[in-house]
């Protein structure tokens, strides 16, 4: 993003994929 701002959809992105990385 170059400013350090995440927008919804990759801050969505960010916690299915921790919740994925949790469930293994």
């Amino acid at each position: 993003d170059g400013n350090g701002y995440i927008d919804e959809n990759e801050l969505d992105a960010l916690l299915k994929d921790l919740c994925e990385k949790n469930k293994k």
